[in-house]
């Protein structure tokens, strides 16, 4: 199993394991809110809305019906206005709480999780746009610059608060600090299956934006620095 997979797959299981913690829970409703409208919707039943399907083969409505454009627009701002936006605030809300806490690392292994949903989520945005722009051979790096622009801000934000105002990186590389505090056995777990794996980290895991690892892997990097991504 590839590093990035097995990394990945470790941290959504343990994420599952955890989604008794409140942020754990948010992020990873937010995560599945983001998949719900990556994929288009297609008509099932005997009414079409006046659509069909199209008769190139290659199409990805060869084999079903679209739903009109209007109302793909309308389902698109339905999820991102009644679940998306909400469900961000909250984040965040709750975040700087955490982080403002006089004790972290008491909900270190909560912020910790809560991030590698939500950097995860950028990666695959970022995968989504890219497959966009090859599958409709367009003749430009991004098919949604401004929103790429908002996520990698976004996802900087993230990343300079928990390196910065939280340190979080530390577990990963200070094992004092794990014997030091009283974490539960399935956090140490993750720990020690997690610091192998960040070795293999490299190639375009480290440089391609929408390739898996490039967001989550760095928040294990001691000597993190802001990414400047190239229009």
């Amino acid at each position: 199993m590839k590093v990035s997979t097995k990394l990945t797959r470790n941290s959504f299981q343990t994420a599952q394991q955890h989604k008794y913690m409140p942020l754990v829970e948010r992020a990873l409703k937010l995560w599945v809110a983001c998949r719900f409208i990556e994929e288009p919707w297609s008509i099932t039943g005997n009414e079409t809305l006046g659509m069909s399907t199209d008769p190139n083969p290659n199409c990805p409505y060869h084999d079903r019906v679209p739903v009109p454009p209007i109302v793909d627009l309308q389902i698109d701002l339905i999820v991102i206005n009644e679940i998306l936006q909400p469900e961000l605030k909250k984040i965040l809300k709750m975040l700087k709480e955490k982080l403002e806490s006089t004790d972290p690392w008491t909900d270190w292994f909560e912020i910790y999780l809560a991030y590698f949903i939500l950097l995860h989520n950028v990666e695959l945005t970022m995968a989504h746009d890219a497959w966009f722009v090859k599958r409709n051979n367009l003749k430009r790096k991004y098919s949604n610059k401004p929103l790429i622009d908002t996520i990698t801000q976004g996802a900087t934000t993230l990343l300079t608060c928990f390196h910065y105002a939280h340190q979080g990186y530390a577990p990963f590389t200070n094992v004092d600090l794990e014997r030091t505090q009283q974490w539960p056995d399935q956090q140490k777990e993750y720990l020690h299956e997690t610091r192998p794996l960040l070795q293999g980290i490299r190639g375009d895991h480290v440089h391609d934006p929408a390739k898996e690892l490039f967001w989550t892997s760095q928040l294990h990097r001691p000597d993190w620095r802001p990414v400047v991504l190239m229009s």
